[in-house]
């Protein structure tokens, strides 16, 4: 077994995008309840999840 710093994600690996995404989500949940933004955000997360598959897509041709 390697011993060196694990990035598994629930069944799989986290790549670069992945992690991008995933500190897009939390900043922007953050400033939502800081106040310094409207929910009106949180109807875009149906984009973030075509963007996750159009990339799975596109990494496993």
């Amino acid at each position: 077994m390697a011993k060196g710093p694990h990035n598994h994600f629930l069944f799989g690996e986290m790549d670069m995008f992945d992690q991008l995404i995933l500190l897009v989500v939390g900043i922007i949940v953050l400033l939502i309840n800081l106040g310094l933004l409207d929910r009106v955000w949180l109807a875009y997360w149906p984009v973030l999840l075509i963007l996750i598959a159009f990339k799975e897509i596109m990494q496993n041709r």
